[in-house]
């Protein structure tokens, strides 16, 4: 399998571009793009995320996974719908004091907090994005039904009699399914 290095210098090299020229489009400073051309330094999601997207590769071949370099139509739909969902997971362990990088040289992801580390595999990697974003799904559900129950249970009283002569369009906005 390929290195991220080797491939942003075959990518820079087939796009005929300088490393100054993946500078300038990433905003990436000089001496990160340097240590990552040089495969001293692995750049973080967020930073492989901006080569790619200025190289117009796709991230998986970027990191020397064996797809196809060009970002494909129906590819590049289902790429996005990851990236995003790597992207929420990354804000997710930020927000509970964790980060999360790539090493090529053990071909593991790193998980720490400051204190612990603990290697992952890819596997391993993908099934916590998939599970973050299923907790979320199920925590919305359960925030949408809590939230359906009442608007329900508002809108069932039967403790009260309503006189003929009062405008009840409210109501009838409220059984209306279409809304």
């Amino acid at each position: 399998m390929a290195t991220t290095s080797e491939r942003i210098r075959e990518a820079l090299e087939i796009r005929g571009m300088k490393q100054a020229d993946l500078v300038e489009k990433t905003g990436i400073g000089k001496s990160s793009i340097s240590t990552y051309i040089s495969g001293s330094y692995e750049p973080k999601q967020r930073n492989l995320h901006k080569i790619a997207k200025a190289l117009n590769v796709s991230e998986a071949w970027l990191m020397g996974l064996n797809v196809p370099m060009e970002k494909e139509k129906e590819w590049d739909v289902k790429t996005q719908e990851f990236e995003d969902k790597i992207n929420a997971f990354y804000y997710q362990l930020r927000g509970l004091g964790w980060s999360c990088n790539w090493s090529d040289s053990e071909q593991l992801y790193t998980l720490t907090n400051g204190i612990t580390s603990i290697k992952i595999t890819s596997d391993e990697y993908s099934a916590f994005v998939e599970d973050s974003e299923e907790f979320y799904r199920r925590r919305l559900q359960k925030l949408f039904l809590q939230h359906s129950s009442l608007l329900n249970a508002a809108h069932a009283r039967t403790d009260i009699d309503i006189p003929e002569d009062v405008d009840t369009s409210d109501n009838d906005i409220m059984d209306d399914e279409n809304f």
